[in-house]
């Protein structure tokens, strides 16, 4: 039996996503101990998995200047005391509970999220066999793959034949390194992504293979193994690349979320046999929990409220991710209801149709409960490639978060009520869905990862 180290930024989807990994290496005979920077320990423990609460993650980590001197004395003191605010700055991102931990429980293998910079290069400084878990497709520049958070897909439009993807990945790497650029003579390398680097430099991690450009994330980590929590069939078709491993979907089991309380739990139940014994669609609805820009789903609600109004025979049930003060544009239709929290599972497994930002999770529920998708791309991260893969593959269509009115979402939900040929193609993307479980992808893989540290792993084959 191998000891596993599980650590995650916590944040909803990640968080369930990665205990589904932590429960299928439980039953592999692997011990497993999840260790979290936000306060999940209630969630995690009720999964059954031993947890470890860390201090929360330090975004701003270096001092500010604190001086009198106007603008110009500003300035002067920030460029003078850059380095030694930076080494503050490394001082605060207090990895030193982390490394307290690694030395504590002696993990054989430590599964980090790609998110978490400061304990990626601390368990690296530690010597620890790491591998990173993402909920991301493959980001890095491979032949035929366009950027993650490009809207691009190849071999389609002017952008998609090969040189329009490589003016695509220029395009990106410019924009990161004009950000970059601008972020370094406003904050003089002490930013958060400033003082990472210089705890790379500490744990003698190099530049070279820390992957500045390639995503939206603030590192990549290039040569480290990354297991993906997607699937292979979804993603576009490209060169593979060596230490990138797709793990399949980490779809969660119908199960309680502590932010939805039992009152909203039961009244969403009361709306979907309503729905049910009415004969009436449920169309899903769901919010992302991160804070966008006004495109996406939140500039959509109000039209989508609409468009429910326009079609009496539909049922619309929306989660609006935790937002008390969404703009619905109106009050809301009888057919209409929104939670400020919904079990969204509970809503996805009798949904006709499912109307979202993009997120992956989402998408992979939706797939897994064969749910056509309408996708209005919160424009953040991956929710453009990944919008791009969902029309691509079939699995569904795109909104225009901009342009759509009541009436174009009336017509896209519509057509998707009635794509045979869609929740045909459904059917056959979560069949390879569950080839991954069957084929214990994941297991297979820590084994490999276990082996090649020269630690003993359990008896999974």
């Amino acid at each position: 039996m191998a000891h596993v180290l599980c650590t995650t930024t916590g944040l909803a989807g990640m968080l369930h996503a990665s205990l589904q990994v932590a429960r299928r290496l439980i039953a592999a005979g692997h011990r497993v101990t999840y260790a979290c920077p936000l306060d999940v320990a209630d969630v995690v423990r009720a999964a059954g998995v031993a947890y470890v609460q860390l201090p929360p993650i330090d975004f701003d980590p270096a001092p500010q200047v604190d001086t009198h001197g106007g603008r110009l004395g500003r300035k002067l003191t920030e460029l003078r005391t850059a380095g030694e605010r930076r080494r503050a700055g490394v001082a605060a991102l207090r990895t030193d509970a982390f490394e307290r931990l690694l030395q504590e429980a002696e993990p054989d293998l430590v599964l980090l999220d790609l998110e978490l910079d400061e304990l990626i290069l601390t368990a690296t400084r530690a010597a620890r066999r790491v591998a990173l878990i993402s909920p991301f497709f493959a980001h890095e520049k491979r032949a035929g793959l366009p950027p993650l958070d490009s809207d691009v897909v190849p071999g389609s439009g002017w952008r998609g034949p090969r040189i329009g993807l490589e003016l695509e990945w220029l395009r990106a790497r410019t924009r990161r390194r004009r950000a970059i650029a601008r972020t370094w003579t406003r904050y003089h390398g002490t930013d958060r992504r400033g003082v990472l680097l210089e705890l790379a430099g500490e744990v003698g991690f190099p530049r070279t293979r820390l992957g500045q450009l390639d995503f939206g994330t603030v590192f990549t980590y290039r040569g480290l193994p990354k297991l993906s929590m997607t699937a292979r069939e979804l993603d576009f078709p490209h060169d593979e690349l060596s230490g990138f491993e797709y793990m399949g979907p980490m779809v969660r089991p119908s199960a309680g979320d502590p932010r939805v309380d039992e009152r909203a739990r039961a009244e969403v139940a009361r709306e979907l046999d309503d729905a049910e014994r009415a004969g009436s669609p449920v169309v899903h609805a769901s919010v992302t929990s991160m804070r966008t820009d006004d495109g996406g789903l939140p500039g959509v609600l109000p039209r989508l409220v609409e468009a429910a109004r326009r079609r009496p025979d539909w049922t619309l049930v929306l989660g609006l991710g935790g937002r008390a003060d969404a703009d619905l544009g109106s009050a809301l239709p009888p057919n209409a209801h929104a939670f400020r929290w919904l079990p969204q599972l509970d809503v996805v497994a009798r949904a006709a149709c499912s109307v979202h930002h993009g997120g992956i999770h989402t998408i992979h529920e939706c797939v897994a409960h064969e749910v056509p998708m309408l996708v209005a791309s919160g424009r953040r991260f991956d929710q453009d490639g990944n919008t791009a893969r969902v029309v691509h593959r079939g699995r569904g269509v795109a909104a225009d978060p901009v342009r759509d009115d009541a009436e174009a979402l009336v017509g896209r939900i519509a057509g998707l009520l009635e794509d045979d040929r869609c929740r045909a193609r459904l059917a056959t993307m979560r069949e390879s869905f569950e080839r991954y479980a069957s084929e214990r992808r994941l297991e297979c893989a820590v084994d490999s990862l276990l082996s090649a540290s020269g630690r003993s792993s359990s008896g999974s084959s």
